[in-house]
């Protein structure tokens, strides 16, 4: 696959040369992962059926700021592995709602450290472990938050406990899983998989 100049609008079909039948696709060279530079995925036609979505990114998008980041944590964790549909940023899990036959999305970037961002106090810091969504280690469920984000937004309990308490909610029945408009926080109906993988440096 070729990706177009990307001086391209957000609304143009991204690919050339593509096959009606992908199902697994592994994105590389996208600098800015704006969620409406995701969406263009969402949008081609032949990505009905994609099942497995691996994007390599140097920076990650932060939910709360809504600004592409680069990754800063404070230890050094090789990676982190969600089950049941946890593990997207919102505004990720939205644009890639519609595809419907998505089970995996793997998101590979560098950890530049330092940095203040940790996966909560309680954290396995071993560089040898990759963490998951057991709240024994990974009590904030990170899913792209900035290290910004992370030294000041959660320094409020309120907003912190209402943060992780919405990113478990993500894709549960409206009433359930509402985001602060009301509206329901959707993601890929069969996604059961994301995993963060952390390099050293850049990619």
């Amino acid at each position: 696959l070729d990706w177009l100049s990307s001086h391209a609008g957000t609304d143009t079909v991204p690919f050339l040369h593509l096959s009606s039948t992908v199902e697994h696709f592994d994105l590389r060279g996208r600098w800015w992962p704006k969620p409406e530079a995701v969406q263009t995925i969402t949008n081609t036609p032949g990505f009905g059926c994609l099942k497995t979505l691996k994007m390599v990114l140097d920076t990650v998008w932060c939910g709360i700021c809504h600004m592409c980041r680069l990754v800063r944590f404070k230890d050094r964790p090789t990676g982190v592995v969600y089950e049941g549909g946890l593990g997207l940023p919102f505004d990720y899990a939205r644009v890639l709602a519609p595809l419907k036959y998505l089970e995996e999305v793997v998101i590979i970037t560098p950890n530049h450290r330092p940095g203040w961002t940790t996966f909560g106090s309680n954290a396995d810091t071993n560089s040898e472990t990759t963490l998951t969504s057991d709240t024994n280690v990974n009590p904030n469920l990170w899913s792209g938050e900035c290290y910004v984000c992370v030294r000041v937004a959660y320094k409020e309990d309120a907003f912190r406990e209402k943060w992780v308490a919405r990113k478990r909610r993500v894709g549960l029945a409206c009433g359930d899983g509402d985001n602060d408009d009301g509206e329901k926080d959707l993601r890929p109906p069969k996604l059961r998989r994301v995993e963060y993988r952390f390099s050293t440096g850049y990619l």
